[in-house]
């Protein structure tokens, strides 16, 4: 969760955000389960122990697949405003705090 409130937070601090169109990139979510692997492998830990074992060097988020991504000259783009022809917003903003949302949704509900 702390990975992609950073992540949003940078891309509305850029300056070079708001100028770039990100049509059909991605978000690459991935996890080194191995770092766990002990754990995993002990007698049924519980939900709180795997949250306390969980590290955040094991995951690892990046924005991916630029090919149709471009700059955009004459305005800013919000990242949050919905896709319409010509219009070059993507929603990229709109998809992280979706999947904030998701994944507070989640922590709650295992505390």
């Amino acid at each position: 969760l702390i990975k992609f409130e950073r992540m949003r937070t940078a891309l509305e601090r850029s300056s070079f955000f708001p100028r770039v169109a990100l049509l059909r990139s991605s978000i690459l979510i991935t996890y080194d389960y191995d770092m766990h692997a002990e754990l995993l492998r002990s007698a049924s830990p519980t939900a709180e122990e795997l949250l306390s074992f969980a590290s955040p060097a094991a995951l690892e988020v990046k924005m991916i697949d630029f090919a149709k991504s471009h700059a955009v000259t004459g305005r800013v783009l919000s990242h949050r405003e919905a896709w319409t022809p010509g219009s070059d917003e993507d929603g990229y903003l709109t998809g992280i705090d979706s999947l904030i949302g998701m994944l507070e949704k989640v922590a709650a509900s295992m505390s």
